[in-house]
This record gives structure tokens, C-alpha cells and sequence, in this order.
């Protein structure tokens, strides 16, 4: 399934956002010692904080790509223009 080049763009800021949301208040929650079943706590945390560091990644990975795709197609613009341009030298000489 394509992901439209624009949407991935749009959505990478703020899925970043997010996630770095979510690693705040991870900390936060293990700086204010809450009494409430510490081992399930930390248990918890800990998980959260692996999906936070993964969709992170995730995101600046899909971030990168979208703009190698953008590049590419660039470039692709680019080449074309230049091999029109040859073209066209080629029939008028």
C-alpha cells in the first residue's frame, strides 16, 4: 500500500511530538514515586519508554525517507529536462 509522500511529511512532526511527549511523562511518573505497585509500574514504563524510543525512530525513519523520495523525484525532474534539452540539440543540428 503507497503512503502519499505529503501525508508521511505532514505526520512525521507530529508524531515525533508525540513520542516525545510520552517520554516526558514517562519521566516524570519516575521522578514522583508514586506508592502504587512499584514492579508493575516500573514493568509499564519500561514499555512504554521502548514503544516511545521505537515509534521515535519509526517516525525520523519514515521522516528521512519521505524526503529521499522528494529528492529523488527532484533529480528525476532535473534529468528530464536535461535529456529534452539534448534532444532537441540532437534534431535541430
Amino acid at each position: 500500500m503507497a503512503i502519499p509522500l505529503v501525508a508521511v511529511l505532514t505526520a512525521a512532526p507530529g508524531v515525533i511530538a508525540t513520542v516525545a511527549d510520552i517520554i516526558k511523562a514517562i519521566r516524570f511518573l519516575r521522578t514522583s514515586g508514586s506508592g502504587l505497585n512499584d514492579k508493575t509500574i516500573k514493568e509499564i514504563e519500561n514499555l512504554l519508554e521502548k514503544q516511545a524510543l521505537a515509534l521515535s525512530e519509526l517516525a525520523e525513519s519514515n521522516r528521512n525517507l519521505a524526503l529521499a523520495v522528494r529528492t529523488n523525484r527532484i533529480i528525476l525532474v532535473a534529468t528530464m529536462l536535461v535529456a529534452i534539452g539534448a534532444l532537441v540539440l540532437a534534431f535541430v543540428r
